[in-house]
């Protein structure tokens, strides 16, 4: 598990006035009130503004450039019943997009109107010459982009060469150069002045999308009409889940967004939501036992991988049908679909993963200043989660490439610190295409230029790096003492939500907690009871395996987590979520660990520093091998053999002793990694007498402690 810099927002002490203001104001925890605090939001008159959620934070929709014409064109669209198609993206931001604008206009009465979303493997990002020629051989005349478009000046210009007018509508940074299209309605256009843009830069493209609704709505009704909501409660559950997908901010506009949207969810869940949420709840029928609960997590983690994995592992027209979905058998047969897509994406996920890190760890690439990895047979939708999982695991820039027919397609994501586009764009000669942002970025590539292409980018990425702290940053509201970890101030959190970027669930600290308990849940989650005074609680770390874990029990150490309550048998537990943690008190000194990763080619590089009682005896190879041997299937760590029967032996010692009984064979290692400290070892049975002080390794410790 990688270790994380914890940049702790507040002490207790610091803005203690306003903090006991609030406190005292809103009739609120001191917790609560430094949460706000942090937030920027000071005196009760800005809490009062935060907590509000009025529709008069929503902006005038012809403040964005254009709209004016945009609404004239599709007013004129729906007046003649024009042969329109709505054209979207592939991730949940671009689905519900497509499905907002669509139900609309056939709302409004264009019976002759379709969608489309390119298949990501074969046309890849955006409008394309193929898709326009297939829409234009069906009689299309009218494209209305969503989530997209924004950049694609030459397909624009060659839609309107074959008689097809495009009216885009993107949240994407914008070219120097727009498309000449009908309209393009973009809060970030940047070819205004700055009182003119529009007050709210942070859209999603599900936003932008409901903007040109409401000025639809306005040029139908009037501005006096109850059109705004109306409106946004017609439409607020598909902008809450692309804004949340689409890592929005959940600020100003969004803020209500996302409220009214959860709401809606759930109280009066569509059709295709609720099947939806029912076969993720593992429950065909609402009524029979308690079904998840739409959040922001649950959003973010369980429905939008469903919704994206349409798009990754075949078309992503799945998902949109289920949103306009209309009859519960269809919307569960859809539903089902999703689900299973992302069982597949899941295995295709995890086998590219245990794939690309055994060529990382055998070939060593985590040494490289980025990573590049590049095979066939990868799955191109799936290789930037898996390249976000690498990432987040080595704490370093990595790509993926995956191979076909001598040429890749390639993924990647950074860190903070490292601009993945401007390293591309350093390396573009030996690139077919590229493009993304700062963090996430994907590629074009030749298999003949692969070899300078990795060489190249870890020339950037290495001076580019120099001098950057690459840690990657969790943001720790601050400390808390355990008598503050109660229902009550999980119930008070509830009135900062709903979380998103910009207002992030809040993280904690406890420190100085005695580990109870470990315990695997499933196949990659863990379990970890903690002490502190009279106060025990239940720390689960998701995605974490038990081996990437290096605490034993007895271990103390500090905690960061989310605070969050368990449902179990009728009654409500206080229940943490492990972001990180560290040892308070560690076994090993770091001399200790440099020698002990030089076995076993120990003469030449640790000479002198061995001494005598760094060599193992047969008393170390006998009370080490039977622990192993009476623990089987369990993870052991080396500082938990170093603490056996109260010794406290060497990670040196400990390391020689592992390396010597897998050598005679009387161990074997079948999950985790020795490199890492803790892994799962398998103990053979002694057939013959096996002499473990004339082992190669034992004799070359003995023969440099003889002539030092």
């Amino acid at each position: 598990m990688t270790k994380k810099f914890w940049n702790i927002l507040s002490d207790r002490n610091s803005d203690k006035d306003a903090v006991l203001e609030l406190s005292k104001g809103l009739s609120i925890t001191e917790l609560t009130a430094r949460l706000l605090v942090n937030r920027g939001i000071k005196d009760k008159k800005s809490a009062d503004a935060f907590f509000s959620f009025a529709d008069t934070v929503l902006h005038d929709p012809y403040l964005l450039r254009d709209m004016d014409k945009a609404v004239k064109r599709l007013e004129k669209a729906i007046e003649i019943n024009e042969r329109t198609v709505v054209y979207g993206d592939y991730d949940v931001d671009g689905i519900t997009s497509t499905a907002l604008i669509y139900k609309y206009l056939k709302k409004r009465g264009i019976k002759d109107l379709s969608f489309y979303i390119p298949e990501r493997v074969d046309e890849g990002y955006g409008l394309n010459n193929e898709a326009i020629d297939k829409l234009a051989s069906e009689g299309v005349t009218l494209i209305v982009t969503v989530d997209t478009g924004v950049t694609a000046v030459n397909e624009v210009e060659y839609a309107r060469s074959l008689g097809i007018d495009v009216l885009i509508t993107d949240h994407h940074e914008c070219p120097e150069q727009l498309p000449d299209a009908v309209a393009v309605v973009n809060p970030k256009r940047s070819d205004m002045d700055k009182d003119e843009q529009y007050p709210f830069q942070y859209l999603a493209g599900v936003g932008v999308a409901f903007k040109l609704v409401c000025a639809l709505e306005i040029s139908r009704l009037g501005r006096d009409s109850d059109y705004l909501t109306d409106v946004t409660k017609e439409y607020c559950d598909l902008i809450a889940a692309g804004t949340i997908a689409d890592i929005m901010p959940v600020l100003d506009e969004n803020r209500l967004f996302v409220r009214m949207g959860l709401y809606k969810l759930n109280n009066m869940t569509g059709t295709g939501w609720k099947a939806l949420r029912n076969r993720i709840s593992g429950e065909s029928n609402v009524q029979k036992k308690e079904i998840s609960k739409f959040t922001s997590s649950f959003i973010s983690f369980s429905v939008a991988p469903r919704l994206n994995a349409a798009g990754r592992m075949d078309r992503a027209d799945k998902a949109v049908e289920l949103l306009l979905a209309e009859s519960e058998s269809e919307a569960l047969e859809i539903a089902d679909y999703l689900c299973e897509m992302n069982l597949k994406r899941q295995a295709e996920e995890n086998r590219i993963l245990e794939e690309a890190v055994g060529i990382i760890e055998r070939d060593g690439l985590d040494k490289n200043p980025i990573i590049i990895v590049d095979s066939e047979g990868w799955s191109s939708g799936v290789i930037g989660i898996v390249s976000s999982r690498i990432t987040e695991r080595y704490a370093k820039p990595s790509i993926l490439i995956s191979m076909t027919d001598n040429s890749g397609k390639g993924s990647g994501r950074s860190v903070n610190g490292i601009n993945l586009v401007d390293a591309l764009n350093a390396c573009s000669n030996l690139l077919d295409k590229f493009g993304g942002h700062e963090l996430a970025a994907g590629l074009s590539v030749k298999a003949e230029n692969i070899s300078e292409f990795k060489k190249k980018m870890c020339e950037y990425v290495g001076k580019s790096s120099e001098g950057v702290d690459l840690t990657s940053v969790i943001n720790v509201e601050c400390e808390v003492e355990p008598n503050e970890l109660n229902l009550n101030q999980v119930k008070e959190l509830a009135m900062l939500e709903p979380y998103g970027t910009g207002n992030q669930h809040p993280i904690f600290l406890l420190r100085n907690c005695t580990v109870s308990d470990i315990t695997e849940v499933g196949y990659k989650h863990t379990k970890i009871t903690v002490a502190k005074g009279i106060y025990n609680f239940t720390v689960l770390f998701f995605g974490i395996k038990r081996e990437l874990l290096d605490v034993v029990k007895n271990d103390c150490i500090d905690i960061v987590f989310q605070l969050s309550l368990n449902e179990f048998r009728g009654e409500t537990f206080i229940q943490l979520i492990g972001k990180d943690f560290c040892v308070c008190r560690e076994s090993f000194s770091d001399e200790d660990r440099r020698l002990s990763a030089l076995l076993p080619g120990i003469e030449a590089d640790c000479g002198e520093n061995v001494t005598r009682d760094m060599i193992p005896t047969r008393d170390d190879f006998a009370r080490i091998y039977i622990y192993i041997k009476r623990r089987p299937g369990l993870f052991i760590s080396h500082r938990e053999l170093s603490a056996i029967d109260g010794s406290n032996v060497s990670l040196f010692k400990i390391s020689a002793v592992l390396y010597v009984l897998e050598e005679a064979g009387l161990i074997n290692v079948t999950a985790g990694s020795v490199k890492n400290g803790i892994a799962v070892y398998e103990a053979s049975t002694v057939r013959s007498k096996i002499d473990l002080m004339s082992m190669p390794l034992i004799k070359r410790l003995n023969s440099i402690c003889k002539h030092a």
